[in-house]
């Protein structure tokens, strides 16, 4: 599994010993190029490992990848588990498996499958004749796969390239499509349930100029198909975020200002709420939100509950945000981007607890000058 440093707690009884043993540590990572450590102190105890995509720019295959962040030290640890613009990472269920997107020529992608250490890399639609496969999602129970898949579809002797849902084995093998092979209605983004009763996904629809909206069908039932009754003139801009107990379904759009969508998919229905706030980032708890209120430097990260007349409790400072984790075994949100006032170039990892105590600096990504920010909100996980 993801490798760790040497547990130095025994050499702790005597100050001076442990500072020799911190500074042999530092020196090994340095003549074996072992992952990256950094000076950031964070509170020992945070634990738990972040897996994201990181890239130091839009050209370099060899660094941009999947990365592993080991909190579980005093000192964070950096390590690449997959270069090649590896993106999209998900964890299993069992916490043995990252699913995640693999560049393979051109603009050509595939899923494929490596342990949480980055070892036994194996694509799991190794025949398939889509140009690309990518934005995945994994069913609750870890033993399906939902993602976008983009096909080179005869139409009247015509190949036209047309986007489809398509679900396949956690182990491999051939996929379904769950959507028809339409080429003026497009899908994308799946995001499964909780309870794998629904997979909601974003279309964009034949209109002029084009409208979007979220769709939601059954993975076993595709008669079972509906649209959440709104239209949108751009596409969602925050979510949309499953509940853990899979009732609701919250997005924010940018056509929408100070507006947040919730679905409630027992009633089938959409009810509106004025905020303050422009982005949701998902649920701390089945009926509290993680948000962001968005200013000229940043945005600042609030919690509330689903109405117009909650109050907005205040988690972090202004931060410029580039992705968001919420740990709910840890009660604990991590965060990467860059504080308002950091005079180091960044950018950083941030933690922060649920009820917004202990906000501080665990990582700087010193060596990386920015995060790849076209992965879906969900790729950024944290393995307790």
């Amino acid at each position: 599994m993801i490798s760790q440093k040497n547990d130095v707690t025994s050499a702790r009884k005597h100050v001076a010993l442990f500072a020799a043993c911190f500074l042999l540590l530092l020196s090994s990572c340095t003549k074996n190029n072992s992952p990256t450590s950094n000076t950031a102190d964070p509170d020992p105890g945070i634990g738990g490992t972040i897996i994201f995509t990181l890239s130091n720019s839009s050209t370099d295959t060899v660094q941009s990848g999947i990365y592993a962040l080991d909190l579980t030290y005093d000192i964070a640890t950096l390590k690449q588990l997959a270069g090649n613009y590896a993106s999209e990472p998900l964890i299993t269920p069992d916490r043995n498996f990252i699913i995640y997107s693999l560049l393979i020529s051109g603009s050509s992608f595939d899923i494929w499958k490596m342990g949480t250490d980055g070892s036994d890399n194996i694509d799991l639609v190794p025949d398939s004749k889509s140009s690309t496969d990518s934005w995945s999602s994994l069913s609750p129970d870890g033993a399906n796969i939902a993602f976008n898949s983009v096909k080179s579809i005869s139409h009247n002797g015509q190949y036209s390239l047309v986007t489809t849902i398509d679900v396949i084995s956690s182990a491999g093998g051939t996929s379904h499509s769950l959507t028809d092979t339409s080429t003026t209605v497009i899908p994308w983004a799946p995001f499964w349930s909780p309870d794998g009763k629904y997979i909601a996904y974003q279309v964009s629809l034949p209109t002029t100029p084009t409208s979007y909206t979220i769709r939601i069908v059954s993975p076993t039932d595709t008669s079972q198909h509906f649209d959440v009754p709104v239209s949108y003139s751009v596409h969602v801009k925050s979510g949309p975020w499953w509940s853990p107990d899979g009732k609701h379904l919250v997005f924010t759009t940018p056509a929408v200002a100070g507006t947040l969508y919730d679905w409630d998919a027992s009633a089938h229905s959409l009810n509106t709420i004025n905020c303050t706030y422009q982005s949701v980032y998902g649920w701390i708890s089945n009926d509290t939100v993680l948000v962001g209120k968005a200013g000229s430097a940043g945005t600042t990260l609030y919690k509330t509950t689903l109405s117009s007349s909650a109050s907005l409790q205040q988690l972090t400072e202004i931060i410029d945000i580039q992705k968001v984790v919420i740990s709910k075994e840890k009660k604990m949100i991590g965060i990467l981007g860059k504080a308002e006032n950091e005079t180091e170039a960044g950018p950083f990892f941030y933690t922060v607890h649920f009820d917004g105590s202990n906000f501080q600096k665990v990582f700087a990504f010193s060596d990386h000058k920015n995060f790849i920010s076209n992965d879906d909100e969900q790729y950024i996980s944290w393995i307790p």
